[in-house]
């Protein structure tokens, strides 16, 4: 049986264990790494990010505090990340034109069901706020609860939850979705 996540913590704090690490690491660098994709939009920046999540995570692994998932305070580390790069290069103001570009270019069209549309997902989020986008993202792209989500993206519960419902509002009126059981 493959130890669980707290071990492996336990065998790389303790013992400083790098093959525990680096089994925590292949557990949930894909998680890692299409957060910061989604943040970036851009693959290899996000892999670089991603690299230096892990390395920050390491060197701070004794700041986890075990009451809150693993993976919910590595997301946390990676939008620090994403921030510092913002920071540093000024792609925040780039990123917000490319969405505001996307949003203009977004049409009308109406699907009959969110099986239909599945293929158009980054047209849905390109009509939301960042914010909104963002917390989408968490709770319905990495299946985190909201109040996961509101760890890693340092806002209140509560405004979580009104981003999520925010978001969801704007997609099936912008779209005309149907949701059987929720209209």
């Amino acid at each position: 049986m493959a130890p669980d996540d707290a071990e492996l913590i336990t065998r790389s704090l303790i013992y400083r264990d790098t093959a525990a690490f680096d089994e925590l690491v292949r557990r949930y660098q894909s998680r890692v790494r299409g957060w910061l994709r989604h943040l970036s939009g851009d693959v290899g920046i996000a892999d670089d990010m991603a690299q230096d999540t892990f390395l920050r995570a390491w060197r701070k692994l004794d700041t986890y505090k075990a009451s809150g998932a693993f993976g919910a305070w590595l997301l946390t580390i990676a939008r620090h990340e994403f921030l510092q790069y913002c920071r540093r290069s000024g792609r925040e103001e780039q990123r917000r034109q490319e969405l505001i570009a996307g949003e203009a270019a977004t049409s009308g069209q109406a699907y009959s069901s969110i099986d239909e549309a599945n293929h158009d997902i980054g047209r849905f989020l390109d009509v939301l706020k960042p914010e909104e986008r963002d917390t989408m993202v968490l709770v319905y792209g990495f299946g985190l609860s909201h109040s996961e989500a509101s760890e890693v993206s340092g806002l209140p519960l509560g405004t979580v939850k009104s981003h999520v419902r925010r978001g969801i509002s704007k997609i099936r009126e912008r779209f005309g979705l149907k949701v059987p059981g929720h209209d």
